[in-house]
């Protein structure tokens, strides 16, 4: 997976490709003239916020990309190494992080198209099918993360089980049970913006998106814990800074993931806020 020599080329080629069909796509969109109404603004001010939240996306893109092509170019280059194997997992689960990213302006662009937005369904479709498969990316990259994490562990002369699984489940608990409160909480409450939770009945969010989250963090819980034990076992101090600074991006992308996915359940929350608090909260969310 990803194992291209020209890997820099194809990655900041389809970067480039996104990131112009991006913004091809939200300026040639139609301008929804009750969201000028309600928030007083122009329609060149509405392009102007447009730009503004699109460039620090596509910058966001941009590290992401940065970060895969560079530790897959590592991993590529210590392949016969006895971490090898692992690193270059490690590689792909970051590219499959990557893609994710992408998914959400991907689905943009394609139901940007009137007639495949009609054939989808509408915005009910475009929802549902934007919500799936970032779903699906995120449990194929916390997995492919795991067993990366697995297999350099494996690869310890000195192997040593991580002391924290106990706590590990226990946060993961805490954690699924306040998303589980949350979505709840989502269907007694609703307001008058437009989520996933408003086109799913109870039961099906539950299946199909608490449980499938509830495994995403477990895997990037347990593998950023058992990448911390690799860590601790491994020489070179810009090697473990290295791991270290990983470490914590995968926490990171946890955290965000975890209030992302519960601060989407309080859609009505949204309804009545200012033009101005509605920006912070979506730079918040980037």
């Amino acid at each position: 997976m990803f194992d291209t020599p020209n890997i820099k080329k194809t990655v900041y080629g389809l970067l480039l490709l996104f990131a112009v069909l991006y913004f091809l796509s939200a300026f040639l969109a139609p301008v929804d003239h009750a969201t000028l109404m309600k928030y007083n603004v122009s329609v060149f001010q509405l392009r102007l916020l447009t730009v503004a939240i699109l460039l620090p996306v596509v910058a966001i893109w941009a590290c992401a990309a940065y970060g895969f092509v560079h530790f897959k170019q590592y991993a590529l280059s210590i392949k016969g190494s006895p971490a090898g194997k692992g690193t270059n997992t490690l590689a792909n689960g970051l590219g499959l992080i990557a893609l994710q990213l992408l998914m959400s302006a991907a689905v943009s662009i394609v139901t940007s198209v009137p007639d495949v937005k009609t054939a989808v369904g509408g915005v009910r479709g475009v929802t549902i099918i934007s919500t799936g498969s970032t779903i699906v990316l995120a449990l194929a990259a916390s997995l492919v993360l795991y067993n990366a994490v697995s297999q350099l562990n494996a690869s310890l002369s000195k192997r040593s089980r991580p002391k924290n699984t106990a706590a590990s489940f226990y946060v993961v608990l805490a954690i699924s049970v306040a998303f589980l409160a949350a979505i709840i909480h989502g269907y007694y409450a609703k307001g008058t913006t437009q989520t996933i939770y408003n086109y799913l009945p109870l039961s099906a969010a539950v299946i199909g998106i608490w449980m499938p989250y509830l495994v995403v963090w477990s895997f990037f819980w347990l593998a950023a814990n058992h990448l911390l034990n690799y860590q601790h076992h491994v020489k070179g101090l810009v090697y473990k800074k290295t791991l270290g600074l990983l470490i914590m991006g995968i926490y990171l992308i946890l955290g965000s993931s975890v209030f992302i996915q519960i601060l989407g359940t309080f859609n009505g929350a949204f309804s009545s806020v200012g033009l101005l608090p509605l920006i912070i909260i979506i730079y918040v969310l980037l």
